[in-house]
This record gives C-alpha cells, structure tokens and sequence, in this order.
C-alpha cells in the first residue's frame, strides 16, 4: 500500500463556515473516488483504500486527502487528476455557497 496526497473537488451546500456545516439533504462531501471514470475497472482487490482529509478549500471547491491504496489505484487516479476538475463540471458536482453568503453577510464578515 502506497499514501499520496491529491486535491479532489468537493460537492453540496455549505450552510457555515464557522464551524463548517452542511445541508442535510445536500451534505458537503468528497467526491467519492468510485463515481470518477474507470474505478469499476479496477480490479477487486486494487479497489479498497483509505483516505484522511488534510484541508479544504470552499471557495475554490477542494479539499486535499491523503489516500492510502494500491499502486494501481494511485496510477489510476494520478491519470484522472489533470481531467478531475471538467469531470466535476460535466456531472454538476459543485459546491453551493448561496447560504454561506446568507450567513456571511448576517454576522457582518461578508468579503
């Protein structure tokens, strides 16, 4: 097993920012690896990993894991990575922040 870090979007509403809380019916989450292109054709036994969420980023809709898995799943997803950000934007995987804004504005910290 192999640990290596990415940056994968993020999708769902933020409701807060202070602490970050999502939407019950659309809560923030990673995109999960096995709705990108190609995770079923990776074998059984090279599908399973593990992953810890170092940082996120709202406005710019990321959030940076570590991954630990098999090589062949890290060389699948190093090949996804430079296409990750249009797949996001083919399939409406987005981050909402119309509430966030909402919040902002009410506790008078808007940018």
């Amino acid at each position: 097993m192999l640990t290596r870090v990415y940056k994968l979007p993020i999708r769902g509403r933020v409701l807060n920012d202070k602490p970050l809380t999502g939407d019950k019916n659309n809560p923030l989450c990673i995109i999960p690896l096995s709705e990108l292109p190609g995770y079923e054709d990776l074998e059984p036994n090279d599908s399973g990993f593990s992953c810890v969420n170092l940082n996120y980023d709202i406005d710019e809709g990321w959030c940076e894991i570590e991954v630990t898995a098999s090589e062949a799943l890290h060389e699948w997803l190093l090949g996804l990575m430079p296409r990750v950000r249009n797949i996001a934007e083919t399939k409406g995987w987005k981050v909402d922040k119309t509430e966030l804004e909402k919040t902002k504005k009410a506790r008078g910290d808007e940018k």
